[in-house]
């Protein structure tokens, strides 16, 4: 526990601001985009391009504006909008999920290459992503140090499942219906119990490693996890 500790005031000691971070997908897939343009309102204006799929930036306390771009050919393909509220200093996840682009959106002018854009950051993140690799070293000796003293094996996605209650499985079956991805609202319209009900039984689920929620606008994406989509 002292080592997770050290490594968590490790990475406060570096930050200057909050760091918001996250990745960019594709809807239709649910893949990471790499090379996806997002744009910060921030003062000064920040664009950060997503080389990986995955965006980290670092602003100061208040209301963000994100627009997340993403070229094929030199042609808007996918784009989304986004809000990011920082409280406080400390570190936040938003991540983007881009749908196919409307007719009518115009791509940006003097698209920069990645890499340049890459090289115009990485001095300003550089300690920051030095004491993450730091922390994540700690942490993961702490983990192996745990796992030395025995931890408990984990069950077949089959028997994890069929220990599930009558309405988690019916969550899981509604997902597999309907090709392993709807929103929550969509879910809740299948399913009777209420709104709170199937809200706490999605958590539950995320928590154990059934699906994945990514936050879309003001709902939610459910993705179940692929060694869950074919059933128990």
């Amino acid at each position: 526990m002292n080592v997770v500790i050290f490594a968590l005031l490790l990475l406060t000691g570096f930050a200057s601001a909050a760091t918001l971070h996250g990745g960019c997908f594709d809807w239709a897939t649910m893949e990471r985009l790499p090379g996806t343009y997002l744009d910060f309102n921030s003062t000064p204006e920040q664009r950060i391009v997503a080389e990986n799929g995955s965006y980290y930036a670092e602003l100061a306390p208040g209301a963000y504006a994100i627009k997340a771009n993403y070229y094929e050919n030199g042609s808007l393909v996918l784009s989304s909008s986004a809000y990011a509220e920082i409280a406080s200093e400390g570190d936040y996840r938003l991540d983007v999920i881009l749908t196919p682009a409307l007719e009518g959106e115009t791509p940006l002018v003097d698209l920069p290459e990645p890499e340049e854009e890459l090289a115009a950051t990485d001095n300003q993140s550089q300690l920051v992503d030095a004491a993450v690799a730091i922390a994540l070293v700690l942490i993961a000796l702490l983990a192996v140090k745990l796992l030395g003293k025995g931890a408990e094996k984990k069950s077949e996605p089959g028997k994890a499942e069929a220990a599930l209650d009558d309405e988690a499985r019916g969550v899981l079956e509604a997902l597999r219906e309907n090709g392993g991805r709807m929103t929550q609202r969509e879910l809740r319209r299948k399913m009777p119990q209420s709104e709170a009900k199937v809200s706490l039984v999605v958590s539950e689920l995320e928590a154990r490693g059934f699906l994945k929620k990514f936050k879309k606008g003001r709902g939610n994406i459910l993705v179940l996890e692929k060694k869950i989509m074919g059933g128990p």
